[in-house]
Order: C-alpha cells, then sequence, then structure tokens
C-alpha cells in the first residue's frame, strides 16, 4: 500500500506515477496527484468481508491511508506491521465501508484448513479481481488481494504505459 512504501519513496526520491494497492490507484507519490482510482463498490466490499468473518478468515481493508480490521489477530498485525509499520484500525464493518473508500481487501490464510476456505472465497466473487498470493518473508501464509476489475495490476499496466506513451519493455516494475 501506498502508505507503507513512504520510505521507500522518500529514500529513492521516487516522484513519478506509480502503481498501488495492486492496481487500485495510480499516484504521483510526490504531488499526490492521482492518475487513476478503481475503489470496490461500497457493497462489493462489505460482501466479501462479511463472507471472510462467515468462513473464519482474517480480512483487512484498505484506503489510501489505512486499513481497518472488524477482528483483530495480533500475530497478523505484528507480521505486517514489520513492513508497513502501522497497524491496523480496528471498527464495524459497517463503518469501515461507510467511511472509507475502499481500494482493496486482503483476506489471509495461516494454515492448509484456512486455505481451502480462502480459495472457496476467492471462487465466490468472479466479479472482482482476485489474486492469491505468497510472501517471500512468510511463504506459509497466503493472502487473497481483492479489487475492482479494474484494479487489476494487467489494468493498472496498460494505464501507466499509455500515461508515460511507452511500450511494455520500458517500463520498471518491482
Amino acid at each position: 500500500p501506498f502508505f507503507g512504501c513512504l520510505e521507500h519513496i522518500r529514500t529513492l526520491r521516487i516522484d513519478s506515477p506509480s502503481l498501488f494497492f495492486s492496481g487500485s490507484l495510480i499516484m504521483n507519490p510526490a504531488s499526490r496527484q492521482i492518475i487513476f482510482e478503481a475503489p470496490l463498490d461500497p457493497s462489493a466490499a462489505e460482501a466479501v468481508a462479511a463472507s471472510a468473518h462467515d468462513s473464519d478468515l482474517y480480512c483487512e481493508l484498505y484506503s489510501s491511508e489505512g486499513f481497518f480490521v472488524e477482528r483483530p489477530c495480533r500475530s497478523i498485525a505484528d507480521m505486517h506491521y514489520g513492513y508497513l509499520k502501522k497497524y491496523p484500525e480496528t471498527d464495524t464493518l459497517e463503518k469501515i465501508v461507510g467511511s472509507e473508500q475502499i481500494l482493496k481487501l486482503v483476506v489471509i490464510s495461516t494454515s492448509q484448513e484456512e486455505s481451502v476456505r480462502l480459495s472457496a472465497l476467492a471462487a465466490r466473487f468472479p466479479e472482482l479481481c482476485c489474486v492469491i498470493s505468497t510472501g517471500p518473508c512468510h511463504p506459509d501464509v497466503k493472502f487473497l488481494n481483492i479489487t475492482s476489475k479494474e484494479g487489476s495490476r494487467e489494468n493498472a499496466f496498460r494505464i501507466m504505459t499509455k500515461h508515460f506513451s511507452a511500450s511494455p519493455e520500458e517500463i520498471a516494475s518491482f
């Protein structure tokens, strides 16, 4: 997320449009000018988060400035703090979705049993962009990243190439 990258943005002096939240936000981090934004429909965000809750899976909801949970989990919050340098805010699902523009949801599994439920959850929302991944620091943890279809990395990459009038080979991605 954008807020988790601020230290790197300052260190590297990045001042050109950059992609955040799996493609849901493209903005210039120096000027904060938004080039593209594709938030989740509030009803879709609420439906996914409620389904995660019903499946007994940990779910985070991300806005451009922070992230939120309905049910905190200290071990996952501590893991995320290691690279986000921020803990999630806790509130009711209705208040989170009602007061924040949600760009991305992340549902997390930490066991094989949870991973089965994670895959089933992803299959319930074909109208959204659902991608399951792992991280290098925690290969046993699976992350289901959920954005709107317009908020995909592929779409954001197309927007970036058009914005820069560049071919895909001329764009750096990391």
